[in-house]
C-alpha cells in the first residue's frame, strides 16, 4: 500500500513522513517546533535542515531571521512526542 498524496504526489500521511526521519532530522524539527535555536550549521547539519525545508515541514522566515515549523512539520513532530520517540 502506498501512502496517501496530495496533487502533486507528495506523501501526507504523517507517520510515513516521521518514519521516513533520520535522528538529525527529528532533532532539527525538535529545536525548531521546542523554540530552540539551531546553531550554526556545518554542511551535513545544512544538509538535514534545506532537506527539511523541500519537504514543508519547516521554513526559514525573516525579520528576525529564524527557522519556524510549517503546519506538517508541527503534525510530524507531535506524531513523534506522542510515540515516544527521541531525536537520538
Amino acid at each position: 500500500m502506498t501512502p496517501p498524496t496530495n496533487t502533486e504526489g507528495a506523501v501526507t500521511d504523517v507517520a510515513a513522513i516521521a518514519r521516513g526521519l533520520s535522528p538529525a532530522h527529528r532533532n532539527f524539527l525538535a529545536r525548531v517546533c521546542e523554540g530552540r535555536k539551531p546553531g550554526i550549521a556545518d554542511r551535513a547539519d545544512d544538509r538535514v535542515r534545506q532537506s527539511l525545508r523541500r519537504a514543508g515541514l519547516v521554513q526559514v522566515v525573516q525579520n528576525p531571521r529564524r527557522w519556524v515549523a510549517k503546519p506538517a512539520g508541527e503534525a510530524v513532530y507531535n506524531h513523534l512526542t506522542e510515540q515516544g520517540v527521541t531525536a537520538s
